[in-house]
């Protein structure tokens, strides 16, 4: 009887199975966009990097109204800052740098879509649902509308934004669901902190990374429950609501940027 509880009983992964899927997308994508490593300077690369002044030093960063200025994308400037101080005008270093924003981005695609599919397919086992989840990362990694992210070194702001993006919205589904099972405690709390942290930064690589309050609550709708499996309805009216009235008081007060 006990063997065949043991038979039974699902696989665990060890820690090394686990961080096959993130070697092979660093692989897969190195690839891909290695050739790329090579590559000059092109089209707006020589305002936002060749004639900038603003990324030749980190005085411009220190400023508090450069922070604030979300339609100049500071954060996205401050890591070609950091390019230009470890290498000057070398290419290679920020197509490098834009190739491991993209592995990163891909493996947070591997993480959410693993999350995703434990809230969704429970019953799953680990290694089918590590394979669909490793499938869609690498999807996301190959796909063709990544390429002009990838090879042109000033769209960087974009693989920033998704990068931030995807990390916020997972952090919003451990927090919520921390939340759920163990109370508001310290734990939930930095979640919480970290997902707005993460959501900040994604705004401050490129703004249209606003849009993700709209995210946090379709996640919501669609994939956070109670540990009876309902839906936690007071929570997205009012949610709900607040996203409505901020939305509301961007448009009123002028605050929506002109793109």
């Amino acid at each position: 009887m006990s063997k065949k509880k043991v038979k039974n009983q699902p696989k665990v992964l060890s820690p090394y199975t686990k961080l096959v899927p993130y070697a092979i997308v660093c692989v897969f994508i190195f690839i891909i966009y290695g050739n790329s490593l090579e590559n000059a300077f092109h089209f707006d690369d020589e305002i936002s990097i060749h004639n900038n002044q603003d990324i030749k030093s980190f005085e411009y960063f220190k400023s508090l109204k450069t922070w604030t200025q979300v339609q100049e994308r500071p954060f996205s400037y401050f890591t070609l800052a950091i390019n230009y101080a470890m290498g000057g005008l070398d290419s290679k270093s920020y197509h490098w740098f834009n190739m491991l924003f993209h592995m990163m981005a891909s493996m947070l695609v591997f993480v959410l879509a693993g999350i995703l599919l434990q809230l969704t397919l429970p019953n799953l086992a680990s290694r089918k649902r590590m394979a669909l989840a490793l499938a869609m990362a690498l999807f996301f990694a190959s796909h063709t509308i990544q390429v002009m992210a990838v090879a042109y070194v000033v769209q960087r702001m974009t693989i920033l934004a998704t990068l931030f993006y995807l990390w916020s919205v997972w952090l919003y589904i451990k927090a919520r669901r921390n939340h759920i099972q163990t109370g508001l405690n310290s734990r939930t709390a930095m979640l919480y902190v970290a997902t707005f942290a993460t959501a900040l930064l994604a705004i401050l690589s490129k703004q249209n990374a606003a849009t993700l309050p709209l995210l946090w609550l379709l996640s919501e709708l669609f994939f956070i429950r109670s540990t009876e499996g309902k839906m936690a309805r007071k929570y997205l009216l009012l949610s709900g609501g607040v996203l409505l009235l901020g939305f509301i008081g961007v448009l009123v007060f002028g605050l929506l940027p002109k793109e």
